[in-house]
């Protein structure tokens, strides 16, 4: 192939190489330009009253568990359950929570009835012991 036409061919790579760039850069001005989508708009709705937790084993929670339809699975559920200290672990801990419900359908795994039962919290957020099950040391 002789020198002049390897460099046409290097020369139109390149214009198409230019070209190609053009567009792109045309394509993203334009894409930049377009008017933002309503989801970017803002909300001037008033902020609506957010509702407290209620921990099930309260007595709201457990009236409201009384009320429900829904209560077919809470058993199983309740086994599993672990509270969480870090709200960024809502959604895998949901999730470790219902496949391991949904693997404890085994007669041979160990049940934990004690997750039913309500305790309560002391001053400093941790669970309390049951007395029946506290061994008291005296002096």
């Amino acid at each position: 192939m002789p020198l002049s036409q390897v460099a046409e061919e290097a020369a139109m790579h390149k214009a198409n190489l230019t070209m190609s760039l053009a567009a792109r850069i045309v394509l993203a001005f334009l894409l930049a330009a377009a008017p933002l989508p309503a989801a970017f708009a803002l909300d001037n709705a008033p902020a609506s009253v957010v509702q407290e937790l209620v921990p099930f084993s309260s007595d709201e929670g457990l009236a409201r568990l009384a009320r429900s339809t829904a209560k077919v699975d809470f058993p199983a559920l309740a086994n599993q359950f672990e509270p969480q200290s870090n709200a960024a672990f809502c959604g895998p801990t949901s999730a470790a929570i219902v496949l391991n419900t949904i693997r404890s359908r085994g007669a041979d795994l160990p049940r934990d009835r004690s997750r039913l039962v309500r305790r309560t919290s002391n001053t400093f957020g941790a669970t309390s012991i049951r007395p029946s099950r506290a061994s008291h040391r005296t002096t």
